[in-house]
């Protein structure tokens, strides 16, 4: 993930490099719809309609917020680790959740935020915030203390951004270049990092029922801006 922000900061550095000053001032604001694809070992796809401002005497900063639907496919036999600040991370307890066949979606608030280099050119970041992560349970095989046994996993809670491995549910955030076609349509390309978690019934683990996946990948998508 460190090697593919650094490819992408460099892009927009290299945009900031040849951008010319020029006298056009861009909207305030936009209403949009934005459909977005995660290419990795794992499939996720976005529905969003959002809303953003331009700020400064130009309206080249832009702030936004809108509601995103994501849904999730992940490779088979995906494994899930203990998800609690306490346990993940630490080889020592961490334990694995192996799910055959894992998918869950999630509706939520998320936030961006971007500059427009010239007028074409669009560099930002949008994050979850707060939402809710639901599915059909699925079959999985927990693993710990050197032994395995079957159970089920299920996806009903709250996604809430809390930093880090304080994060619940199912969290995505994207980094991106975005290019304008012209003043409705617009085409984007970056990278994007995904949360995925499953719960099982009981705490299989002593004080812990929550298991983390991470899903990394190019992500590519187009904007229609609606007014």
């Amino acid at each position: 993930m460190r090697t593919k922000l650094l490819t992408l900061l460099f892009s927009i550095f290299s945009l900031a490099l040849y951008a010319q000053q020029e006298t056009e001032t861009l909207p305030s604001k936009y209403l949009y719809a934005d459909a977005t694809v995660q290419i990795s070992s794992d499939f996720v796809g976005s529905l969003s309609l959002g809303h953003s401002w331009g700020l400064g005497q130009k309206k080249k900063f832009v702030i936004g917020t809108g509601l995103r639907y994501s849904f999730f496919q992940g490779k088979d036999n995906k494994e899930f680790y203990s998800a609690p600040p306490e346990y993940y991370g630490k080889s020592d307890k961490q334990d694995t959740l192996t799910i055959a066949s894992p998918s869950q979606s999630n509706i939520v608030l998320y936030i961006s935020l971007s500059y427009r280099i010239k007028s074409k050119f669009e560099v930002g970041m949008n994050i979850d915030a707060v939402g809710y992560t639901f599915g059909a349970d699925k079959d999985a095989v927990y693993t710990g203390n050197g032994s395995s046994q079957p159970t089920t996993a299920s996806s009903g809670n709250a996604s809430l951004l809390l930093i880090g491995a304080n994060d619940t549910g199912m969290l995505s955030s994207e980094f991106y270049v975005q290019y304008h076609f012209n003043k409705k349509w617009s085409a984007k390309l970056g990278f994007a990092h995904t949360f995925t978690e499953f719960q099982t019934p009981t705490e299989l683990q002593a004080g812990n029922k929550r298991f983390r996946g991470v899903s990394d990948g190019l992500v590519i998508g187009a904007r229609y801006n609606i007014k």
